[in-house]
């Protein structure tokens, strides 16, 4: 059973080459979309990987915003260059170029064969599940997807007048005085934006016109990658095929942390049990930080 690899990085290159070597095998097929800020040097680094695989491909990039729709379209990209490269994979998996596998491939084809009409996301009620929050802040304040605005916030000192004057301090920026209604024609669903997609997800997420109104909806939502994908499919003949689980093993120093524990070789006992549970990714991992866990995971995979 194919699978295909959407990989979503912005740095360390030669930890992106390392988790290609992971997920790389006669079948798969891996798809990068590297930040297009990125250092001309780091494109090439990663257009001579293409070059060695036979089954990758570098899509053409964007400017990534955290939080914003260009991270999500990025994704949606991906799907559709996943979908246009390779007509037999039959599931599609999201991952971040900071993410590494627990399992093998051939192992993660295993069971998506098990489950061959199946797509494992993670999804709940944004508003009864109390995961987050700013809830209510994320869906009906109107949030900039702005490259101009964010090199303007960089600015050292006018940024932060800027974030104070329009209260944006640690918040994704938003316009000021303007609230929209709740969405009245779906309901809205949160969860990880890390997906395990049957290719007919892929498909409908990409393609279908009901997911397109969706995703007009929720392009200016705060971190839509958090919510379209759950918002579409549970809102679409395809919601019983769902599973609630991600599947990937991420671990945070405390809940409101905006990013993901950095892990080390401490971790290994924990990454071990999340293998146990039949995690296939953990995250996140830094190659400046601890090459060694990286290493040890890969030997161990190998």
């Amino acid at each position: 059973m194919p699978l295909a690899f959407c990989i979503l990085a912005h740095k360390n290159p030669e930890q992106v080459r390392g988790l290609v070597q992971a997920l790389s095998s006669q079948r798969s097929t891996i798809i990068i979309h590297y930040d297009q800020r990125a250092p001309n040097a780091e494109r090439r680094i990663l257009q001579k990987l293409a070059k060695e695989h036979l089954h990758l491909s570098l899509i053409r990039p964007r400017k990534v915003n955290w939080g914003r729709w260009s991270q999500m379209q990025a994704q949606l990209d991906m799907m559709e260059a996943a979908l246009s490269y390779n007509k037999k994979w039959t599931h599609l998996l999201t991952v971040s170029g900071q993410d590494f596998p627990l399992q093998t491939v051939e192992q993660i084809e295993s069971f998506m064969s098990q489950h061959p009409q199946q797509s494992m996301i993670e999804w709940f009620d944004p508003f009864e599940a109390g995961r987050w929050k700013d809830a209510c802040e994320r869906i009906t304040r109107w949030h900039f997807d702005s490259d101009a605005l964010q090199r303007i916030l960089r600015i050292p000192g006018v940024g932060r007048r800027i974030q104070g004057l329009f209260g944006w301090q640690n918040r994704i920026p938003f316009l000021p005085g303007v609230r929209r209604q709740l969405p009245s024609s779906f309901r809205w669903y949160g969860g990880s934006n890390h997906y395990n997609l049957s290719r007919e997800a892929v498909e409908y997420v990409v393609r279908d016109s009901r997911a397109q109104s969706i995703a007009r909806r929720l392009r200016h939502v705060a971190s839509p990658d958090e919510s379209y994908i759950q918002s579409a499919l549970l809102n679409s003949p395809l919601a019983e095929t769902l599973s609630n689980s991600d599947r990937r093993a991420i671990y945070w120093e405390r809940p409101d942390s905006p990013s993901p524990k950095t892990l080390t070789l401490a971790d290994l006992p924990q990454l071990h049990e999340a293998r146990k549970q039949g995690k296939f990714f953990a995250r996140k991992f830094d190659l400046n930080t601890d090459a060694g866990v990286l290493q040890r995971l890969a030997s161990e995979l190998s």
